[in-house]
């Protein structure tokens, strides 16, 4: 109870002081309404230049840039207004004259770094003006702008039929004017006035998509044209390339709705194969009947027998009942949620062009909000939150979120103002329920998920949410609104410069409105719900691998002979293993010119089963004894402490004998002998190892002596995963970084980016968790003799995903692979030292306390002479240089005397 009424009273202060920093907000902006009209200027006083630059390299969709540069005398009366701030309605008239020729209206498909810049320069004052948009936002305007049926000027008649409004929707981007009549081209105009001319237009466009300009510019190249004081207004086609066009036709309507089917089919394939894989087959086993000593049946069997057959049935059935209901929750509940995004999506696709555009927004919303109720009850129940205490809340947040969004419908015309009105004091109560609703539903739905996490990943643990679960949800759903919050309340500020008749207040409102939809996708668009099924999948794999780690069995690889129902196990342990590598390493689907395809998970599962399935043969841990024994069921934890000393007296055996090799005397006396000896495996038997593996090698199969002798692999695995994650903490945070600074930096993004950014978070500590928790699971089945080549096959498999999507994007000119290129490189970095580290670990249990670990570090890898070999390379790296200078050189001296290895002077000729 006390834990509830501290988090009322946290979310309650984050809604008071939400609602009062948006009072003051919309105060400093009110009152700034003005008249549109533009004051003359003579001539001269204005000088205007526009650049629009269309970027289809190395982005997966064409990326419009407009630049709008105005040099404008001080002797200009719109001079004046531009130092007052934005809150000033001189600012915001003098601002819209001069970048938008009196158009002020507020876009939302334009973004933004930052407000227009003005600075002072000589005797002229000059602002800048940046926005940015893609294919996607451009698409989604002009369907709104003709949410109903259209006609296509051209097609099927040249006049345009009764009843229908034509498809040539304008939509404005900077001071260009788009029209695109739905097949294929884009047209372009340059905004003018005869008061505010153009001086200079610049157009920086992919080779060979310029179409029509009119007037001719005057100077051009294949991707540049510019046009100088244009007598008339600038107008121009484009016509895209295939790869430009299909992304184009992909992101409007009604191809979008395939590309959601895509995009959210290839999230369910997954989800369906791990269903097939863990599903169990219950067989009945026949079991002889009871029979006396001389096997004849006994006609009194044992009343004891009996009971415990009946018991050990209960128990059976019990523990079917409660994999099952771990299936459901972890893997059927995900994988319904995610169905249900995607019908919401579909129908709004579908409802979009059939009806008005208000109407459209309001059933969608009205089937978002009905998904998010049936999803977050099935969220809830398979978090194991308890619903009788939770469903009221759930009826609470709809009936806060219903009470502004319905009222909206119920108003008479003319009256919409009262529900989201311009100024908070008409209706004071919408702002602040919006964000308790916010907060709430947020709250729930991150605790429900936490808590779903830790069960997955302990399925054995208590029910009840820990505390640490309830705060990091706490905390989460405050930075999750207070962000939400921030960012549309910039984005309305940012705007305020041009806005003479939008409300600050009601536009936010209409964000928050819509938060129901976002945390749909939040969750099931790759969000924390799928976190479930990686988590359980893991579990179950640490489970198998505890259990088969005791008779010495592999938990990848299947042996010669085996039944075939076991076989099929082993089969199906391999594709879980595969499903958790590649569902952490990649992506379940890449964009491709327009369509969603799974290439890199595809392909990286693929490569990690080829690579292990064709080094079989170096697998150290499946070689055999004389006895046909396993080398892999030899290394117990009792094994253990033998197989360290074993070792440790073959590397004294071992430097005895170079000893006497470099002093030129005889192998010393019993050398052979004890060498003969230390090769005999396991301890006790007349046994020795293959002839190519030593107790050095053998000790490194075992890894270090684990802390628990209970947990043999898994806490090998848990440690190469903390280690592995902790190697790559500094590459996360750079990583993150990169992708902020790209999206804008922290402070720039867009208002539904904090509802997915903590995911993403999460899913970057799991990618360079996972990678080493596998590392550590699979260690003694892995290829190689040291830690660096047994992390191989996984950084291999990463990469050979990664040259698919390289591949592929180098064809078709799609999306940069530069961070994944550096991704690769580092991943494998973290995964080598991680095994190096894991050796390090190993030899500690090997040598004697007071013994250096370079040192033999340097033996167990044959680096002994690492210093003359070193000195090796680098002067024959030194010849190679100087060889290519003299070949660039047509034989003359050397330019840089210090590549030539030796600093022989030459005298001339």
């Amino acid at each position: 109870m006390r834990r509830v009424l501290v988090t009322v009273l946290i979310l309650g202060g984050v809604a008071g002081i939400l609602t009062a920093l948006l009072i003051v907000t919309a105060n400093d902006l009110r009152g700034v309404r003005g008249s549109s009209e533009c004051s003359m200027s003579p001539p001269g006083d204005i000088r205007r230049m526009a650049k629009l630059v269309v970027d289809n390299a190395d982005v997966a969709a064409p990326v419009l840039t407009s630049t709008t540069v105005v040099t404008v005398s001080r002797r200009s009366p719109l001079v004046q207004g531009l130092f007052r701030g934005r809150a000033h309605s001189a600012y915001r008239q003098s601002m819209g004259c001069l970048l938008r020729l009196g158009k002020n209206e507020w876009r939302w498909w334009e973004r933004r770094e930052s407000v227009p810049t003005v600075v002072v320069k000589d005797d002229a004052v000059v602002i800048s003006d940046t926005a940015y948009t893609d294919v996607e936002s451009l698409g989604e305007q002009m369907q709104s702008e003709h949410a109903g049926a259209c006609w296509i000027p051209g097609e099927y008649t040249s006049e345009r039929p009764s009843g229908l409004v034509s498809c040539e929707a304008d939509v404005t981007f900077g001071p260009w004017t788009l029209r695109s009549p739905g097949t294929g081209h884009w047209y372009f105009e340059l905004d003018t006035s005869v008061n505010a001319p153009w001086d200079e237009v610049i157009l920086e466009l992919p080779n060979g998509w310029l179409r029509a300009p009119a007037p001719l510019p005057r100077s051009s190249s294949p991707e540049r044209s510019v046009w100088r004081n244009p007598s008339a207004p600038v107008v121009f086609g484009l016509l895209p390339d295939m790869d430009a066009r299909g992304a184009i036709a992909m992101s409007a309507h009604p191809a979008r709705s395939l590309r959601v089917i895509l995009v959210n089919g290839w999230d369910l394939v997954p989800l369906i194969l791990a269903l097939a894989w863990t599903r169990t087959r219950v067989r009945g086993v026949r079991r002889p009947p009871p029979s006396d000593g001389d096997g004849h049946p006994d006609p009194a069997p044992d009343i004891h027998r009996q009971e415990r057959r009946a018991r050990d049935t209960v128990e059976a059935r019990r523990r079917r009942r409660w994999r099952a209901g771990l299936r459901i929750r972890f893997l059927i509940v995900p994988c319904v949620v995610t169905a249900l995004a995607t019908a919401a999506v579909v129908a709004h696709e579908w409802l979009g062009p059939g009806m008005s555009e208000g109407d459209a927004e309001f059933v969608y919303w009205l089937i978002t909000t009905g998904v998010l109720l049936a999803a977050g009850v099935l969220v809830m129940w398979a978090g194991r939150l308890r619903l009788r205490l939770v469903l009221p809340v759930m009826i609470v947040v709809a009936g806060m979120y219903a009470g502004v969004g319905v009222s909206e419908r119920l108003v008479p015309v003319g009256e919409e103002d009262l529900i989201f009105p311009d100024e908070l004091p008409l209706l004071p109560w919408s702002t602040p329920v919006l964000i308790v609703a916010g907060l709430l539903l947020t709250l729930l739905l991150l605790i429900a998920a936490l808590n779903g996490i830790r069960l997955a990943w302990r399925p054995g643990g208590e029910a009840a949410p820990p505390p640490w679960v309830w705060w990091l949800a706490t905390l989460g759903a405050v930075l999750t609104v207070v962000y939400a919050c921030y960012a549309s309340a910039r984005e309305r500020s940012w705007a305020g410069w041009l806005s003479y008749d939008e409300g600050f207040i009601g536009q936010v409102n209409w964000d928050l409105v819509w938060l129901p939809y976002n945390v749909v996708w939040w969750l099931a668009g790759g969000g924390l719900l799928w976190i479930w099924p990686l988590a359980y999948l893991t579990a179950l794999l640490r489970a198998q691998a505890a259990a088969r780690a005791v008779p010495g069995l592999p938990l990848w690889h299947s042996l010669a002979g085996e039944p075939l129902e076991v076989a099929r196990l082993a089969g199906r342990r391999r594709r879980i293993v595969l499903w958790v590598f590649a569902a952490t390493a990649f992506t379940f689907s890449d964009f491709y010119g327009g369509l969603w395809l799974p290439v890199t998970i595809t392909t990286g599962a693929a490569a990690l089963w080829l690579i292990l399935r064709l080094s079989r043969s170096r697998v150290l841990g499946l070689r055999r004894l004389d006895d046909g024994q396993l080398l892999l069921g030899t290394l117990g934890h009792e094994q253990l402490a033998q197989a360290y000393q074993r070792a440790r007296e073959f590397l004294g055996a071992r430097r005895k004998g170079r000893l006497s090799d470099s002093e030129r005397e005889g192998p010393p006396e019993g050398l052979e002998r004890q060498f003969d000896e230390l090769r005999r495996w396991p301890p006790g038997q007349d046994l020795r190892l293959p002839p190519d593996i030593t107790p050095l090698h053998l000790a490194l199969l075992a890894g270090p002596r684990p802390a628990d002798r209970s947990h043999l692999t898994t806490d090998l695995a848990w440690r190469t995963g903390l280690l592995t994650l902790s190697l790559g903490s500094l590459p996360m945070l750079y990583l993150l970084w990169w992708d902020l600074r790209a999206d804008g930096g922290l402070m720039n993004l867009r208002w539904i980016s904090g509802l997915a950014y903590p995911s993403y978070v999460l899913w970057e500590l799991l990618f360079w968790f996972v990678p080493g928790y596998l590392l550590g699971l699979l260690w003694r089945e892995l290829p190689g003799r040291t830690g660096p080549i047994r992390s191989l096959p996984l950084s291999g498999a990463y990469a050979t995903g990664v040259a698919a999507y390289w591949a592929l994007s180098e064809i078709m000119d799609l999306a940069d692979v530069t961070g994944m290129l550096l991704r690769t490189l580092l991943l494998f970095a973290v995964l080598t030292t991680a095994g190096l580290i894991t050796d390090v670990r190993t030899l500690q249990q090997v040598i004697t306390p007071w013994s250096r670990v370079g040192r033999f570090l340097m033996d167990v890898y044959r680096l002994e002479s690492f210093p003359s070999q070193a000195t090796f390379v680098l002067a024959q790296l030194a010849a190679v240089l100087a060889i290519i200078q003299f070949v660039r050189g047509q034989g003359g001296e050397p330019q840089y005397p210090s590549i030539d290895p030796f600093q022989v002077p030459r005298g001339p000729g």
